[in-house]
């Protein structure tokens, strides 16, 4: 009797263990460093696409309007672009990159070159064609302000009240608007990384706890068919997360 006590715990054990590695490789958000990363801006304004026989940097691609951005233009240098990503009254402005290895991009940019600040870069269970219910995306948080650095901006009275509190994210064949409804930071975690649920009521329950802990009240409602877009990045504090929530419209 011992003997099958023994072997039930230690297959708890393997299981718990394997889980929490599972978790480790799925949830890069746990991967990214803890402080802000600081790199000069000029080296971030290389060349990130090429259409009708000119050549254009990142600078050229931020000042177009989002529609006029070409996705599949971008997939010619790189295929694992998925969308680009907008977020109104800051710097982010980026093509969005993913891929099955959810580190890759954490000290990759947009064209492979090995660098600290990476790219912004999609969760690996993101589904841009049929949108998962809780769509998520990862950014250093650079002490220029570029990538997801401007995050910061958020929690200022001025941004609040001035903004539109909107982000759009382009795919392919379609333009995303979603309002945000959440700002906080947290210690690390991956509960607000969850993106598949049992039933309406666990997804209903994850999106109030979501709301509740915004540091600013975005008067947004939710019910169980809302789409939502997470983003994450590091913060000052180790081991702290800076998180965004948006509601699709």
């Amino acid at each position: 009797m011992k003997k099958v006590f023994r072997l039930i715990v230690f297959l708890i054990l393997l299981v718990v263990i394997g889980l929490s590695i599972y978790l480790l490789y799925k949830s890069p958000n746990i991967g990214l460093l803890g402080k802000k990363v600081e790199i000069p801006d000029k080296d971030y304004n290389y060349v990130l696409g090429k259409e009708d026989n000119k050549s254009y940097s990142v600078k050229e691609y931020q000042k177009m309007d989002i529609s006029k951005i070409n996705i599949w233009d971008l997939k010619k240098q790189n295929s694992d672009t998925v969308a680009w990503i907008q977020v109104d009254a800051t710097n982010i402005n980026y093509p969005v990159v993913e891929r099955n290895d959810n580190n890759y991009y954490q000290n990759h940019d947009f064209l492979h070159k090995k660098i600290n600040t990476g790219a912004i870069f999609g969760d690996s269970r993101n589904n841009w064609e049929n949108l998962n219910n809780n769509t998520i995306i990862y950014g250093h948080h650079v002490k220029n302000n570029t990538m997801f650095g401007s995050i910061d901006k958020m929690f200022t009275k001025d941004w609040q009240e001035k903004s539109s509190h909107l982000i759009l994210t382009k795919t392919t064949n379609k333009i995303y608007v979603w309002e945000i409804f959440s700002i906080y930071e947290v210690k690390t975690e991956t509960y607000y990384l969850q993106n598949t649920f049992q039933t309406d009521d666990s997804y209903l329950e994850f999106l109030n706890s979501l709301r509740k802990r915004s540091a600013y009240d975005f008067k947004i409602n939710l019910d169980s068919g809302s789409k939502i877009l997470t983003l994450s990045t590091c913060n000052d504090l180790d081991d702290g997360r800076l998180v965004v929530h948006a509601k699709l419209k």
